[in-house]
């Protein structure tokens, strides 16, 4: 009877380690902060809003323009000849911030203005995502090339299309 209890115990014990090493923790890893906001923000985002120096004088002209963010860390920036001068160039790289919640950088950098790096705020809820650039001191973008000046603090709404 010693024996057979003893047999019973070890098959328990080895199935026991056989279940327990198959266990895959359910399924996917867990995600980083960095790929939960990622996907978040990823996708075709048009301008429901947008003020300058705290003023929606110049709205109108950027109502429509879309920003694409790409899963490899990308702005693309397009509009239809309406906007004169804007912050956003037509292609940049981006990086997440010191706090990968609400900063990402827009690495200026990389482009051939050579201006700094910008820091930008965001906060994305479900399909609406604001961006505001303050204190900004770049080049002033025309998609069809031109450049002037759009010093000042910008304040971006979007709507996930």
């Amino acid at each position: 009877m010693k024996h057979l209890a003893r047999l019973l115990s070890l098959l328990i014990l080895v199935s026991a380690g056989i279940f327990f090493t198959n266990c895959d923790n359910g399924g996917d890893p867990k995600k980083s902060d960095e790929d939960k906001q990622l996907e978040k923000l990823e996708g075709i985002w048009t301008v429901t809003g947008a003020e300058f120096d705290g003023s929606t004088a110049r709205q109108d002209e950027f109502l429509g323009a879309e920003l694409e963010i790409t899963s490899n860390q990308e702005f693309n920036f397009s509009q239809d000849g309406g906007v004169d001068a804007c912050p956003w160039p037509a292609s940049v790289d981006w990086e997440f911030g010191a706090n990968v919640m609400s900063q990402i950088i827009r690495l200026d950098s990389n482009l051939p203005s050579g201006d700094d790096d910008v820091s930008l705020t965001y906060n994305v809820e479900g399909d609406i995502l604001s961006i505001t650039i303050a204190d900004y001191s770049g080049t002033g973008y025309n998609i069809a090339g031109k450049a002037k000046s759009v010093n000042g603090d910008w304040e971006f709404t979007f709507e996930r299309n």
